[in-house]
């Protein structure tokens, strides 16, 4: 009977020492996946809340998943940062002009015939950036003189030799605007010279003489038209300029390397790209060739059923035309944004000779990483899973401050990243993977350790149990 003790104690001690074995193995499963790399986000000191702009680079997008699922920024506690990722975009000023009335002008005509017109600003009107000449006029020319009054003070010119014209006779062109230098003046004179326009006429009278059937001579003239200069009314206008976003920014990428390849079956030249997985939107070919003009596509690959396959994601043609005075020239390929470390340009060549290939060039977005940093507190940029882990879910974080912020224009300030290190272990918080703690193969042998102890545990006492029966014939 002891003996049988013995069998269940070494059982249950095997069973636990299994169980010591896997909980370390599993928790230490439970970590992964573990982000690789870390940055530090360097900034100059701050003594407020500000948002803060940090530019991913090639050491980010070579390492980071497409989705950048795996980019975390933490504070020196360890604690997790909400931030969005957004293409920064160039804007372009557009001048709008704000124009009002000049209430109750006066009009007076000089001893040399020219005009004479004084305005007055309101006391609520802003200062004006120029004053705009409206009249019902075409084909016009005439010089303007602006001078600012100032009682008991002589007069200031402000704009000594300004230009109104009209010249819808030759192109639809016409300039109504005088332009005036910031002043404080509230009070304006504007002199418009040779108000009367003395112009020929766009018809002739044609005199015709005849000898009998026979012409013998034509005298041609032209009408002279003499017409004042009518004005309608006197505007000021202030000049407003409004930022506009017109596209995303771009900057090169260089490429690692390249290889160029001839299919002579297909008659095709094949030019494979290696990349650092940026976002390119865009390839340049750098070729010595002339004279030719070609279809050409863009492929990434694809992975199916264990083979590599190509896709098209975009189809152009490049070309360089240069015949005497042609000269003509396209060697760029646009496509949608990819992040791909492999691409392949497939440039039909047919029966021509195939393209020389001196170089490649690449350019593509750029991605801002936005955060709300508080005062004298450090942040680092975590990144980077192994290609074999488990995918990171989509981060849900509370970006309301920092969308609310973008929304109105406030400028975040530059920040930059310090070199890339590898992530200490330490600093990753446990995170469950079921998956990767079932493949792994430590695991796998302790459990089935653990799974064997209980079965003979369970093995042995059904065969105990057994001999307890009472066999046949015995009471």
């Amino acid at each position: 009977m002891m003996s049988h003790h013995r069998r269940i104690d070494r059982l249950l001690i095997l069973s636990s020492f299994a169980a010591a074995i896997v909980s370390p193995i599993i928790c230490r499963a439970a970590d992964a996946p573990q982000r690789q790399y870390v940055r530090e986000i360097k900034t100059d000191p701050r003594t407020r809340e500000e948002l803060l702009a940090v530019r991913l680079d090639s050491d980010v997008y070579a390492a980071s998943h497409e989705n950048y699922y795996d980019l975390q920024v933490v504070d020196a506690a360890g604690q997790t940062v909400p931030f969005v990722i957004r293409q920064p975009a160039d804007t372009k000023t557009r001048e709008i002009q704000k124009s009002w009335l000049a209430e109750n002008p006066s009009l007076k005509v000089l001893d040399d015939e020219a005009l004479e017109i004084t305005v007055q600003l309101d006391k609520d009107d802003p200062r004006p950036d120029g004053v705009k000449i409206v009249t019902p006029l075409r084909n016009f020319e005439q010089r303007v003189q602006v001078f600012g009054l100032t009682d008991g003070q002589p007069d200031q010119p402000l704009v000594t030799d300004a230009l109104i014209f009209d010249y819808a006779r030759y192109m639809d062109v016409r300039q109504h605007d005088v332009r005036i230098p910031a002043t404080s003046h509230r009070r304006f004179r504007v002199v418009i010279d040779r108000p009367t326009s003395v112009q020929a006429s766009q018809l002739l009278e044609l005199s015709r003489q005849f000898r009998g059937e026979e012409e013998v001579g034509r005298n041609e003239q032209s009408t002279i038209e003499r017409r004042p200069f009518r004005i309608d009314r006197v505007e000021f206008f202030e000049v407003q300029y409004l930022a506009i976003s017109d596209r995303s920014q771009s900057m090169v990428y260089p490429v690692v390397d390249f290889e160029v390849k001839l299919d002579e079956e297909e008659k095709q030249t094949l030019i494979e790209i290696t990349s650092r997985r940026e976002p390119l939107n865009e390839f340049a070919i750098v070729t010595p060739s002339r004279n030719f003009s070609r279809p050409v596509r863009v492929q990434i690959p694809e992975l199916r059923r264990l083979q590599t396959e190509w896709d098209d994601v975009e189809q152009a043609t490049i070309s360089h035309l240069e015949f005497r005075d042609l000269k003509k020239e396209h060697l760029t390929i646009s496509f949608p944004v990819q992040r791909q470390e492999k691409y392949r340009l497939v440039v039909d060549n047919g029966d021509n000779a195939p393209l020389k290939i001196h170089a490649i060039g690449s350019s593509g977005s750029i991605n801002e990483l936005i955060f709300l940093a508080s005062p004298a507190t450090s942040y680092r940029l975590k990144y980077g899973v192994k290609p074999d882990a488990e995918p990171l879910p989509a981060p849900s974080y509370d970006t309301a401050t920092i969308q609310a912020s973008l929304a109105k224009n406030i400028k975040p300030l530059p920040a930059t990243l310090g070199p890339q290190e590898p992530a200490s272990p330490s600093e990753e918080p446990a995170r469950f993977n079921l998956k990767s703690a079932i493949n792994n193969p430590w695991v796998l042998g302790a459990l089935v350790i653990v799974l064997v102890a209980i079965l003979g545990c369970g093995l042995y006492f059904a065969g105990r149990r057994f001999e307890q029966m009472p066999r046949d014939g015995q009471v």
